[in-house]
């Protein structure tokens, strides 16, 4: 059974610890959306207790601080004991999932390459160590939606062996148990072996990505402050780590978006100091590698 649990605005503390249930097992906890979480829970076998799942009051604040103010219940009749007369078991999801891959270079690769792998449907255990690669290095390895998630590939220096990605039969589930039947591999022709007649390195991409920071305070700040950051094309390397900060302190770094992000900063008590969040010239990088701009730094 998945539940979806809306929030009306971003709260800033909301995991599986959260969540009291009964009559079940949770699993594959997940944030959907900016407010949206989602949760898989499975009934208890021979059973016809209720799941019930609550959210305490005040178990969760928004980013002002505000608490959660009642709690928050939501159940679901369950019968897990089954008779082939009176309740016979449902006819199982035996479908299995699908997955595609593609790739953002169209001819030769003679430079790091995003893949997209998009599954047919919401999959419960995927992560970097499903994939199989050769002819080059992963890195940057993200979730960019419900069923899509994406990886960089710097082929091999002085190479032209192909690079090979692949997922293995059987690797990875969807939230009805059923296995990916059948393996599903994606080649990308490279050619890293370079030479300035027949083969000649690519003109490199030196536009260096541009960053914008806005926060969520119109005025003076007296709680949390969300400051969402938007750089002009993806990064590869940016975590909280490259976030210099004064003036309060950092909690809740998400990506929300392909190139943009977003933390939460909570300014220092009894303060009137500035909150001044700062990333550095040449801190992050593009797929290209291109080394960040000098940006302004926003303050308040």
């Amino acid at each position: 059974m998945l539940f979806s649990l809306n929030f009306s605005e971003p709260v800033s503390d909301f995991d599986l610890s959260k969540l009291s249930i009964t009559g079940g097992t949770a699993s594959s906890f997940k944030q959907a959306g900016a407010n949206q979480y989602t949760v898989v829970v499975t009934p208890t076998a021979n059973s016809t207790a209720d799941i019930v799942l609550t959210v305490a009051a005040g178990s969760v604040r928004d980013l002002g601080g505000n608490s959660l103010a009642s709690a928050v219940s939501a159940s679901q009749a369950v019968n897990t004991v089954f008779d082939p007369i009176t309740n016979p078991q449902p006819t199982p999801d035996t479908t299995a999932p699908t997955l595609s891959i593609s790739d953002s270079e169209a001819g030769t690769a003679k430079g790091p390459v995003l893949f997209s792998l998009s599954f047919s449907e919401p999959v419960s255990d995927f992560d970097l160590s499903k994939l199989s690669i050769t002819g080059g290095t992963a890195s940057s390895f993200k979730q960019a939606g419900a069923n899509q998630y994406t990886v960089v590939v710097t082929p091999n220096a002085n190479s032209t062996a192909d690079i090979v990605l692949t997922v293995a039969q059987g690797s990875v589930r969807d939230l009805g148990g059923n296995s990916l039947a059948s393996a599903v591999s994606a080649s990308q022709a490279v050619n890293t072996v370079f030479d300035p007649i027949t083969n000649p390195q690519p003109t490199p991409d030196t536009a260096a990505p541009t960053l914008s920071i806005s926060d969520s305070e119109a005025s003076t700040a007296k709680g949390p402050v969300l400051f969402s950051l938007n750089f002009s094309e993806p990064v590869s390397d940016f975590d909280l780590s490259k976030l210099s900060l004064t003036g309060g302190t950092a909690s809740s770094f998400k990506q929300a978006g392909a190139n943009q992000y977003t933390v939460v900063v909570t300014p220092n008590a009894n303060s009137t100091a500035d909150i001044v969040l700062t990333v550095a010239q040449g801190s992050v990088q593009p797929v290209a590698s291109n080394k960040l701009e000098p940006i302004n730094t926003p303050w308040w």
